[in-house]
Order: structure tokens, then sequence, then C-alpha cells
């Protein structure tokens, strides 16, 4: 009997086409993940029988599943996903001209709760493997810092966790590329201006953006006990950039006006990657827009990177009046439709 090894470990993403109904996982996640988590209710059952501490009566009451996939380089190829399962994302992006990438947009939830595509998760190793079905995100972080890659995580939530006889669905590895930190470019607007049109220069050295989907199982009594359905109930999106100490950051016209006024801005962080197979129109390289209308909060004291003064702002976004949105990811890359 050989035991199971890390190094054969792997996740796997399937698209259902009737919510709840499990299909085989054919792409592969290319990042790591601490495996599916059965996190199925347990009730122990006290009782006066005469027996010292009781008998172990226990009950199975309810079912649930999550898995968290832990910070792996960013790629909007596989980030795509997780906006699909989270906030109802496309899982076919637009043409772009006669170009060989797609653009997917995504649009933060305002008026309308989302319509999610919910995927199958197989997870496991080279001796078992475990499924879970209806899965939603519940989480997704972003974030860069200088000499690195651009980074994701997120969590996921789904119905129940059961082995899977038989082992993986044959799956393919997509191909993705990264986000160098470096090669990202932040920008700052006015509120009712446009998205990416002012460039923060020389400034920023470190960035991060934590978007929770608040997607809550909805046990009911239809004879199951796993959940009937998610539900979205709303959403929080955070974060911070930090800056150098230098007149973008400071009190005459840099940040530390727009944090102490509360003056809203439209906030790009612009990633770009390689270049895909064949230019489009708009786009000759992978790219991941994240646009949001923020509001700075306290940056408190000065901090310190390598003996630099830095100012830390974290911020908050939601939907604004002027801008009339409450943000958007755009993904380009180089495959429709997700698999």
């Amino acid at each position: 009997m050989a035991a199971g090894i890390k190094r054969l470990q792997r996740i796997q993403f399937g698209k259902e086409s009737v919510a709840g109904t499990a299909v085989a996982a054919t792409t592969r996640w290319r990042g790591a993940g601490t495996m599916l988590d059965d996190q199925r209710k347990i009730e122990e059952i006290e009782e006066l029988m005469g027996i010292i501490d009781g008998a172990d009566r226990t009950a199975v009451v309810q079912l649930l599943g999550m898995i968290t996939l832990a910070d792996t380089p960013l790629t909007s190829d596989q980030l795509q996903y997780l906006l699909v399962m989270g906030a109802g994302g496309p899982t076919t992006g637009s043409a772009d001209g006669a170009g060989s990438d797609k653009i997917y947009v995504t649009n933060f939830p305002t008026t309308a709760k989302p319509t999610t595509t919910p995927y199958t998760i197989q997870a496991g190793d080279d001796f078992e493997v475990e499924q879970m079905e209806y899965t939603v995100c519940t989480k997704i972080t972003l974030k860069g810092a200088m000499g690195q890659t651009c980074k994701m995580g997120g969590t996921l939530l789904g119905r129940q966790v059961a082995r899977l006889g038989g082992g993986f669905a044959a799956a393919t590895i997509p191909a993705i590329g990264e986000f160098p930190t470096q090669s990202g470019k932040l920008y700052m607007d006015a509120i009712g201006g446009t998205y990416g049109a002012t460039q923060v220069s020389t400034t920023l050295i470190a960035w991060q953006v934590d978007i929770e989907f608040h997607w809550q199982p909805v046990f009911t009594m239809d004879g199951n006990l796993y959940f009937a359905y998610p539900s979205y109930t709303g959403q929080k999106i955070s974060g911070q950039i930090t800056y150098l100490n230098d007149t973008p950051a400071d009190g005459n016209t840099g940040a530390l006006v727009d944090f102490r006024a509360q003056t809203p801005k439209l906030m790009r962080i612009d990633l770009t990657g390689g270049a895909v197979t064949t230019p489009g129109t708009t786009y000759s390289t992978r790219k991941c827009l994240i646009d949001l209308p923020v509001k700075l909060l306290n940056p408190g004291p000065l901090g310190d990177d390598n003996g630099n003064d830095i100012r830390v702002f974290k911020f908050r976004s939601r939907y604004n009046t002027t801008a009339a949105n409450a943000g958007k990811i755009t993904n380009v890359l180089d495959i429709t439709p997700l698999p």
C-alpha cells in the first residue's frame, strides 16, 4: 500500500450546466491549496443513562464544504474562474477585433444579485480524490509587492465533500501568464472622470485588494442535509496602497488631502503580462485591470521601508453616485469560453 504524496496533489475545476449537479472537472488549478475541507456539522447528543460521561451518540445534521486557495501568482486566465463563482462574471469573453485575445469584464453587483455559475471541484493526491459540487467563491485577495509577481488567493464554499471513486477526471493544464508587480501601473482620477487617465508615478511600492462575496448557504427542510442554494446578501471591497512619502502622498495636493476631505477617486490598478498569440484592436498583452471607486482611510503615522518613509493608505470601495458604478475587473486572456 502506497501513501499519497504532496507533490502529486492537485485541484481541478469543472463548470456545472445545472447548479448542484456534479460534472467532470476538466481544467487544473495552477496554484497551491489546502485541499477540500469537509465541514459537516455533527451534533453530540448528551443523555443521562447511568454511564459516566455518557455514550458516543452523534448525528450528522448538516453538510458543507470549503477549500482555501493559497496565494499563488495572479493570472487573468485563472482569476476569471473566481470572478465567475463570486460575482457572476462572464465565462465567455468578447472578441478584441481579429486578435486571439478575449476580453472578460466582471462588474461588481449594484442593483441586482449576481447569477453565478457554480463549479465542481475535485481535489486530492495519488491515493484518493474528493469532490465538492455547487461551489461559489466567497473571498478573493489580490496583491503586489516589489520584486515579486502579483499574487491571488481565495476561498470557495460548496455543498458537500465526498469521496470520488475512479479518481480525477482527465484534465488539461492551461497555458497561463503572470504579472510582475513592477510592470503594473496605478492611476487615480477625479470621480467624475475616467478610469486610467492619470498615472501616479514613482510612488506605489505595494498594494492589496480584498473582495468578500457574501454567499450565505440557505438550508431548508427539503429532504437533504446540504444547502438548497447559496444566497448573495452583499459584498465588501477594501484594501490598501503603500506610497513612498513623496508628493503624491502629501497633504498639499496628494493623497493626504483626499483622505482628510474624504474625496472619492477612481482608482485603477493596471497589470500587464506577456503577449497574446495574436494582438487585438485594444490589447496585445494579457491584462488585469482593477477599477474601483475608493475613499482613502486613515494612514496612521509614517512607516518605514528599508529606511524610506512610507504612507500606508487603507481604502474602502463602494458604489459612487457620481461615477454610477461599484467598480469592475477586466481580464484579457487567450481563451474563450472558460472550460
